[in-house]
């Protein structure tokens, strides 16, 4: 995570009443003779990059972490999903076989009024 700096420096002289210096073209009457172009520049794109890839490496890790978390909430979803269809299996049932025995009582009770005439 350190910045890095580059440079570069050039200095050139043109010979009397040339028109090249610097490596580009002048006019001897409006440049001086002597030139000196300086570059220079410090970047910190190996520090953006290296921030970047962190920060990258950090939302793609609260990103799983929110997937965890959602991943989670759906089985619990799906737990007490299957709990309640299991609660309501058990109550339909529980009504079907009261309404076997009610039945059955019902039978009983017409097969003795016809035993009884």
């Amino acid at each position: 995570m350190w910045p890095t700096a580059t440079g570069d420096l050039t200095g050139v002289d043109a010979q009397s009443g040339s028109r090249i210096t610097a490596g580009a073209l002048n006019n001897p009457l409006i440049y001086e003779r002597g030139r000196c172009r300086r570059h220079g520049h410090a970047t910190d794109y190996r520090l953006r990059t290296h921030t970047n890839l962190i920060s990258s490496a950090n939302y793609a890790a609260k990103a799983e972490n929110q997937n965890a978390v959602a991943t989670k909430e759906q089985i619990l979803l799906a737990v007490n999903k299957a709990f309640y269809n299991a609660l309501q299996a058990h109550a339909v049932l529980t009504v079907a076989q009261q309404t076997v025995n009610e039945r059955q009582t019902v039978t009983n009770q017409v097969e003795a009024l016809s035993r009884a005439n």
